[in-house]
């Protein structure tokens, strides 16, 4: 899974883009993968 700074908004966000067929699995991991970079950020603030 790949995230990309936004670069359209003075206000700092993140990009999540998909090219091609994401079915249910795919989804599922990334909403995990999000969920533990959300959490380490947490820990580390």
């Amino acid at each position: 899974y790949i995230l990309y700074p936004g670069k359209l908004t003075t206000v700092e966000t993140f990009r999540v883009g998909c090219m091609g067929q994401l079915g249910e699995r795919g989804i599922a991991g990334a909403v995990e993968a999000v969920g533990k970079v959300l959490a380490a950020i947490r820990a580390a603030a």
